[in-house]
Formats: structure tokens, sequence, C-alpha cells
């Protein structure tokens, strides 16, 4: 199964094969991984074996970006003695989407780098992590997790 063109956007559907037995059913996982801020639909094609016709799937979804507002964007702090009162300046970092968004400080976060060590010591993610240098559609999808949350 597949879409009908190449796109900016990937969906997936799990299981991508198999058999359903007549009377039962089969329950389809659909993943949608859009590389842009936009508006996105698709026909998606199933072929079922022995029968000409086309199974159809309407597909539609919407990329959404991560946008927080930094004020001011220039930070200037003026001279300060050594050892003298910190001198600092007030920044302020809003959310505006509907989505929590997590911020992170690579160089101070021990959470941030806690999950780092955690992800590296799976083989799986190592793989996949050199795979993905080599082939873009290559995508390592883990559990959705509340910002602040940590992996463990």
């Amino acid at each position: 199964m597949g879409p009908e063109k190449e796109t900016d956007f990937k969906y997936e559907l799990e299981p991508s094969s198999g058999r359903i037995a007549s009377g039962s059913f089969q329950i389809v996982k659909v993943s949608f991984m859009p590389s842009a801020e936009k508006d996105f639909s698709t026909k998606f094609p199933i072929k079922i074996q022995d029968n000409p016709k086309v199974l159809v799937l309407d597909l539609k979804g919407t990329g959404t970006g991560i946008n927080l507002e930094v004020k001011p964007t220039k930070v200037r702090i003026g001279p300060s003695l050594p050892y003298d009162d910190t001198a600092f300046a007030l920044v302020q970092i809003s959310n505006p989407t509907q989505h929590p968004t997590e911020l992170v400080s690579y160089d101070f976060d021990k959470r941030f780098k806690e999950d780092i060590e955690t992800l590296n010591a799976f083989e799986e993610i190592k793989n996949a992590d050199k795979e993905i240098k080599k082939d873009k559609d290559k995508i390592v999808l883990l559990p959705p997790r509340e910002p602040g949350s940590g992996l463990a």
C-alpha cells in the first residue's frame, strides 16, 4: 500500500497487508507525518487480491509547527564587575499555539541529557539513526509523552 504520488508528507498504514476472515474486521492504524506547516490530502489506494476494484481512502491531515515567540528578540546585558551582583535581563517566551511545547536548554537540562543517554542505549534507535542519514523516509516512532516528563 502507498500514496498515489511522491509528496512532502507521509502516511503509513499498519498493518500494511494481511487477510481478513469472512465476517471479521481489521483495525488499521493510520499515521501521518507532515514535513511542513499546512493542510495535506491524498487518495490512498488499497488493492484487494483477486478483485479489480480498488478501495480508496481519502486521507486529510494538517501539519502544525511549534512557534514560540520571544520578546525582545535581542538582549543586551550591560557591563558587570567581577564577583558583583549578577547582571540580568528579562525575556518573555510565549506559546501562541494550541499545543503544549517543551522548551529545553541543551546545556543545562539534566533530564534532557538523561533522555538522550536512554535513547542512545537502544541499539534499534542507533541503527535507525544511521539509516536516516541514508534514507530520509526511515523514522523512529515513540509513544507520545507530556512535555516536561522524561522517557523512563
